[in-house]
């Protein structure tokens, strides 16, 4: 958060001075920890949510549809319209074969 000084003074030259001076910031971690999270919702309830680390590649969300998106599908919607964003891991081949092997639209 950033915080100025501000100042009544009469003269330029002070207000000039000390208006505007940036209040000290904490220096930023080199590597901040970074998470990615997952999850599905539906009018039913939602999904379990699967919390990550790294990039996701198209192997990768394959492996999330599996082990989260296919048992809510199974248990709780049998007639579903699957909607994701365009994300290049959402619409690659691998997971568009994926997605028609096991009937998901």
């Amino acid at each position: 958060m950033t915080s100025f000084l501000l100042t009544n003074a009469q003269s330029p030259s002070n207000s000039s001075a000390i208006l505007g001076k940036l209040a000290k910031r904490k220096p930023k971690p080199k590597h901040p920890l970074k998470l990615h999270v997952w999850a599905g919702i539906s009018r039913h309830g939602g999904t379990e949510i699967f919390i990550f680390e790294g990039i996701m590649a198209a192997d990768l969300y394959i492996d999330i549809l599996q082990t989260h998106l296919l048992p809510f599908i199974n248990e709780k919607l049998q007639n579903h319209r699957f909607m994701q964003d365009n994300d290049p891991n959402h619409t690659s081949r691998v997971v568009k074969a994926f997605f028609e092997e096991l009937g998901i639209n």
